[in-house]
């Protein structure tokens, strides 16, 4: 692979080169192909001469914009995730390609220590007779909390939409009615 090449097809060349070296598994490699390329060919006007070089939040802002009703959010979120991770490992290999070792988010993890729970000392526990908690001190049972995330087809009439809603409302004061009385 030519180091100085920093096109797309470049950055194709890159994510086979590790799939294939073992520096990612074969499936998400593929996966950061497929995205780089449906990304970078479905936003107009971007110049990916340099794709080190992109504005990936104007790239991204434009791309969720034109597949909103195509995508939920969450395929959109995570294909901005593979595409940064992809472009930051070929801009780090571009920089060294020799001592190029990937930036894994399992480094990242065993490299920040987690902070210790300090443990109370057992000299400084009170008597159970005075952990016991009175009326007051009891916690209320925790409250409901739903969240709920619809996708309807654009090509939906408006009565079907309506009943959807409709549907949705009636079953959710039904849930609600049922855990009060509990």
């Amino acid at each position: 692979m030519e180091e100085k090449k920093r096109d797309l097809e470049g950055l194709i060349e890159f994510l086979n080169f590790a799939k294939k070296s073992g520096y990612v598994v074969a499936a998400t490699g593929d996966n950061r192909i497929r995205i780089a390329k449906e990304v970078l060919t479905a936003v107009p006007n971007i110049d990916t001469t340099d794709v080190t070089k992109l504005d990936l939040e104007d790239v991204f802002s434009r791309y969720a914009t034109l597949m909103a009703s195509k995508l939920p959010a969450t395929t959109l979120q995570g294909n901005k995730s593979h595409l940064k991770s992809s472009i930051r490992e070929f801009s780090t290999y571009l920089a060294d390609p020799v001592h190029y070792k990937p930036k894994s988010g399992k480094a990242k993890k065993e490299a920040t220590p987690k902070p210790q729970a300090q443990k109370p000392s057992p000299a400084k526990k009170p008597p159970k007779s005075e952990i016991q908690p009175s009326k007051q001190d009891v916690l209320p049972t925790p409250s409901l909390h739903i969240d709920i995330q619809i996708h309807i087809s654009p090509q939906a009439s408006d009565p079907q939409i309506d009943k959807v809603f409709e549907s949705m409302a009636k079953h959710l004061k039904d849930l609600y009615k049922q855990h009060q009385s509990n």
